[in-house]
């Protein structure tokens, strides 16, 4: 693949992004960007995975909990901020909308782990580091060609 091609999933995941902030749901959810995630403190934020366990069991990032580890130890992590992702930002920032109506300090993750794959961050599969990503369907398969991306294959994607 050549670095063009590859400079163009990069900028169609910002443009499918883009269109989904821009859905009234999601307009003013708060959210972070990779390099600004990267230099928070993990003393200050906890990392929610809001993907399905079908997607999780692929690969997970680094040091993040799934939503119902968060949910179960919630108040442990009222003083942090908590940073949701998910394969590009739509389920989890309406995750993170739930959150700020319980005053629970949360950001979205702007482009998720196709987001984080593009920084050149890796994955956890079962303890393991990866480059194996489940991203959902054929439509969000906009990793960078260094990473594998996992779908499975349907009548919608």
């Amino acid at each position: 693949m050549s670095l063009a091609h590859a400079e163009d999933r990069q900028q169609q995941l910002w443009n499918l992004y883009s269109s989904y902030v821009a859905d009234d749901t999601l307009k003013n959810t708060p959210e972070i960007r990779v390099p600004e995630l990267l230099v928070l403190a993990k003393n200050q934020r906890v990392l929610v995975d809001v993907r399905e366990k079908q997607e999780i069991q692929v690969s997970i990032i680094p040091g993040a909990l799934t939503q119902a580890q968060f949910e179960q130890q919630i108040e442990r992590y009222r003083d942090y901020t908590i940073v949701v992702y998910c394969t590009i930002g739509y389920r989890s920032g309406r995750y993170v909308n739930r959150l700020l109506k319980q005053n629970i300090k949360a950001v979205n993750l702007a482009g998720g782990v196709l987001a984080w794959a593009h920084a050149g961050q890796v994955f956890n599969k079962k303890g393991r580091v990866s480059k194996q990503v489940h991203v959902y369907g054929e439509r969000w398969n906009l990793l960078p060609v260094d990473y594998e991306a996992v779908y499975e294959r349907s009548w919608f994607n």
